[in-house]
C-alpha cells in the first residue's frame, strides 16, 4: 500500500481512499490498522472518504489487491487479505452447474471441444452418406408449396441448351416448341392448328365452320372403266372425252357422295353406272348428251356394295 499527500482528491477515482487526519506520521500504523478492518467490512472498491482538519491522505487500493504475498504489518505491507477478498467475490466455475457445457463436454480448461458429426442413415426427408459428405433430398420430398413461386400462365420446363435446372416457361415459348405456331391460347382458346391430319378418328357430332370438301377432278377413261376412290373424297368431277363405266372403291357404309358428269364439246359420251343403285322413283335418270352440259348425281352407301342414288341438277 502507498500513501502520498495530495492537496486536491479527484473524485472520480472509486479505487483510492481520502484521509484527512489530524494524526502525525507517527500514527500511520493506527491508521492501516483502521483502514484493514473496513475494507474486510466491504466488498466493492471504497470510495469513502475520512474527513479531518489538517492533512489528506491517498491510499492505492488496486495496488494493495493485486498483492498475493505479505503479510498485514510495517509500513510497507502487502495484505494477502485483499487478494483473499477479491477472489471470494467470483463463485468456483462447475461445469454443468454454473456453466454451461457443448454436446455434454466441459468449456473449461484449454484445447478446442470436438463437436460429433453427422451420421450416416436416413434423417427423415435426407438420406447421408460417405461418411456425412453426401446429403440426399428422398423422393416427394419437394411438393409444389416448397417450388420457387412462378408467374401466371408460365409452365415449369426447360428450353436452354444442357441438362439443368429447370426453368419457368412462357405461353409464348410453349408454343413455338410444340410448333403450334397457328394456335393463340391466350385470346382464342378454341382455335386449332391449320392443318391437321386424322387417320382412323371418330368424330362424334363434329362443328364444321366453313368447310370445304376435297374435290377430286378425273378423266373418264375412255372405252373403260372409271374408277372413284371413295376414301379419297366425297366429291369427284368426271370429264367425259370418251363412253366409259363408273366402278367404285373403298366405300364406307354411311358415307354421302356426290359425282359431276361433264360432257366435252363432241359431247354424246354414254355413262354406265355402277350397279346395285337405288334409283328414287325405281328409274335410272338419263344424263343429258349436250356438249358441256353436265350432271349432278347424288349417292349414299346403304350397306356394303348398295347405295341409293339421286339426280341433283341435270343439264346445266
Amino acid at each position: 500500500m502507498k500513501i502520498s499527500e495530495y492537496p486536491i482528491v479527484d473524485p472520480t477515482d472509486n479505487d483510492s481512499v481520502v484521509i484527512v487526519d489530524a494524526e502525525t506520521w507517527t500514527n500511520k500504523r493506527t491508521l492501516f490498522s483502521r483502514i484493514g478492518t473496513y475494507l474486510g467490512s466491504l466488498y466493492q472498491p471504497l470510495s469513502s472518504v475520512l474527513t479531518n482538519t489538517t492533512a489528506s491522505y491517498t491510499i492505492d487500493i488496486n495496488a494493495r489487491l493485486a498483492s498475493t504475498s505479505g503479510s498485514n504489518t510495517g509500513d510497507n505491507a502487502t495484505n494477502t487479505q485483499y487478494s483473499g477478498l477479491a477472489t471470494s467475490k467470483q463463485d468456483t466455475l462447475v461445469s454443468g452447474t454454473n456453466i454451461k457445457t457443448v454436446n455434454g463436454a466441459s468449456v473449461l480448461g484449454s484445447g478446442d471441444i470436438a463437436t460429433p458429426g453427422v451420421t450416416d442413415g436416413d434423417k427423415w426427408d435426407i438420406t447421408v452418406s460417405a461418411s456425412g459428405t453426401i446429403w440426399t433430398i428422398d423422393p416427394s420430398t419437394v411438393t409444389n408449396s416448397k417450388l420457387a413461386n412462378m408467374a401466371t400462365k408460365t409452365y415449369k420446363g426447360r428450353t436452354s441448351a444442357g441438362t439443368w435446372a429447370s426453368e419457368d416457361v412462357s405461353v409464348a415459348i410453349l408454343k413455338a416448341d410444340l410448333a403450334l405456331w397457328n394456335v393463340d391460347n391466350t385470346s382464342d382458346a378454341t382455335k386449332n392448328s391449320a392443318t391437321v391430319t386424322l387417320t382412323n378418328k371418330t368424330l362424334t357430332k363434329p362443328t364444321f365452320q366453313a368447310s370445304v370438301q376435297n374435290v377430286v377432278t378425273i378423266a373418264a377413261t375412255v372405252g373403260g372403266t372409271t374408277t372413284l376412290d371413295l376414301s379419297t373424297s366425297n366429291c369427284f368431277i368426271v370429264t367425259l372425252g370418251g363412253n366409259t363405266t363408273i366402278a367404285l372403291s373403298n366405300a364406307t357404309v354411311g358415307q354421302h357422295f356426290w359425282i359431276k358428269y361433264v360432257q366435252d364439246a363432241t359431247w354424246s359420251r354414254i355413262v354406265t353406272q355402277f350397279t346395285t343403285i337405288k334409283w328414287a322413283g325405281g328409274t335410272a335418270p338419263t344424263l343429258t348428251t349436250t356438249a358441256n352440259k353436265y350432271d349432278w348425281m347424288g349417292h349414299t352407301c346403304t350397306s356394303a356394295g348398295n347405295y341409293d342414288g339421286v339426280i341433283i341438277w341435270n343439264n346445266i
